[in-house]
């Protein structure tokens, strides 16, 4: 799996969406496409991951570590078969964004030489949820969403050493997981088959903890929750 999905899906599902909305019926179907676009945040304990991975190091000692919790862009794509008329299953696609991670540990024998690691993180994941649906007005309804994910993770980082003129980048392959997915959210319906949409979605600990293990051994990633909030149309055919 890879960010192909939602690359070529968003668009394609926009275009649908648009022409959907030019060429409204009077009815709708069972069935509907979504697709949209928003910020994606991140929390985890990756701090404590570094420095735990740090204290049975016989090489190395913490020295900091911190990432990017919010502030990148995302969005997905959906489709969905209603089965009753306030339950949906859905198929979709995520894209979450990127995180940013830096650490710096120190060498023992030497305290001045600093190794300090930037890291990219990078989440998409497939989707197959149950969409509770509850109506609160003729136009306004509220959305709520349980299912399953498989995730897909990728990780690279760049390693720099003082007084080393070249970084050393590695790419790690991609860890796939299957995770708990949730969410809640809105749509208000312009007309019968046009409907503006606003999710926010979850999948927690995706990744591997490497707290046990010591960084001069070599790390690998680090564990994270990752949040969407999106807004978009959807059309019902």
């Amino acid at each position: 799996m890879t960010t192909t999905a939602f690359q070529l899906g968003l668009p394609l599902a926009t275009l649908a969406l648009l022409a959907g909305a030019a060429h409204a019926q009077t009815t709708a179907g069972p069935f509907y496409v979504e697709a949209s676009i928003g910020m994606s945040h991140f929390n985890g304990d990756y701090a404590k991951q570094v420095r735990d991975s740090v204290a049975n190091s016989t090489v190395f000692k913490f020295a900091s570590a911190s990432y990017d919790s919010c502030g990148n862009l995302g969005g997905r794509v959906a489709i969905g078969w209603r089965a009753l008329p306030n339950l949906a299953f859905e198929l979709g696609s995520t894209e979450f964004g990127r995180i940013d991670s830096r650490a710096s540990v120190s060498r023992l024998q030497a305290p001045e030489q600093l190794d300090v690691i930037r890291g990219k993180f990078r989440l998409d994941a497939i989707t197959l949820d149950a969409v509770g649906m509850l109506p609160v007005t003729e136009k306004f309804t509220a959305i709520a969403r349980v299912g399953v994910a498989r995730t897909e993770q990728k990780y690279s980082q760049t390693r720099t050493v003082t007084n080393e003129a070249v970084p050393v980048f590695t790419s790690y392959p991609a860890n796939q997981q299957t995770r708990l997915h949730w969410g809640v959210g809105a749509q208000y319906a312009l007309n019968a088959n046009v409907a503006l949409v606003a999710n926010y979605e979850r999948i927690e600990n995706v990744g591997h903890d490497f707290s046990s293990r010591p960084i001069d051994k070599g790390s690998r990633a680090g564990t994270f929750g990752y949040g969407l909030l999106s807004v978009g149309m959807r059309y019902t055919f």
